[in-house]
């Protein structure tokens, strides 16, 4: 195995990272435990903003992937992180990171990769993904992909704003020592849901869904999303539908037991 590119200093400050995210004697949810450790490694790398989900590949559609559980953190307001969610479900980005998880999954073993090493400037300033990306503010990106024993995965992406520098081998060192060795990150069984028919929800479904997952209301999904609150009550209907729930709370349940 390649030493890791980083020294006394970093690991000193992992160290502090693991004592203060997971410390037993602070009263703190799995999820505030996971927010505040995604918090402190973001900027460890000095990463701008991160996106932490858990998902799996789409059967019907092998280049279709649907995250099931998301945190996120770092944006500057919400118009940003509802431009960078939407990414999410961009057909090109899903094209995409689907490639990594399919490798991750098959090797089952996780994977870091810095944008660099996977698209040059030329390429990625030419495909969609790149020009909604730079469309949004954003530019360079680290993601990692931890496959489950459940044939999901656990994944993460710290984003840099335009103008910044592509992440070093020290950053991917540092996330591919960490990221993957921390077990209460990647508990199995979060995607029970998603084998329901949430694979099979349209774009602007997710992004409606993964809005109210991340506790936004009805009239918060309709502001960010530029629609009307009849259009959301209308988009949540046949989520309901497709997922066999009655309820919000039913839909949470579903997604989000044993994590707020």
């Amino acid at each position: 195995m390649k030493a890791p590119s980083f020294n006394g200093t970093d690991l000193g400050a992992l160290v502090r990272l693991l004592s203060a995210a997971g410390d037993p004697l602070i009263d703190r949810t799995i999820a505030a435990r996971k927010r505040a450790f995604f918090d402190g490694l973001n900027d460890l790398i000095e990463s701008d903003a991160w996106i932490w989900g858990v998902g799996e590949i789409n059967a019907e559609a092998p280049n279709d992937t649907m995250a099931v559980r998301l945190l996120d953190g770092g944006w500057d307001d919400s118009h940003e992180r509802v431009e960078m969610l939407k990414l999410i479900t961009h057909p090109s980005l899903q094209s995409m990171i689907t490639g990594v998880i399919n490798e991750a999954l098959k090797k089952n073993q996780c994977l870091t990769h810095s944008r660099d090493q996977l698209f040059s400037d030329e390429e990625w300033a030419g495909c969609e993904a790149g020009k909604a990306w730079h469309a949004a503010g954003f530019d360079q990106f680290l993601c990692s992909i931890c496959p489950l024993s459940d044939g999901s995965y656990s994944g993460v992406r710290f984003h840099r704003r335009l103008g910044r520098p592509p992440f070093s081998a020290r950053d991917r060192a540092v996330v591919e020592v960490l990221y993957p060795n921390v077990s209460w990150l990647h508990p199995c069984g979060e995607t029970k849901g998603c084998r329901n028919g949430a694979a099979g929800l349209s774009p602007r479904e997710r992004q409606v869904m993964l809005l109210l997952l991340g506790g936004d209301s009805r009239k918060q999904v309709a502001r960010k999303l530029t629609l009307s609150e009849h259009t959301v009550a209308d988009y949540l209907k046949v989520i309901y539908r497709k997922l066999n729930v009655s309820s919000r709370a039913e839909l949470l349940a579903m997604y989000v037991t044993g994590q707020s």
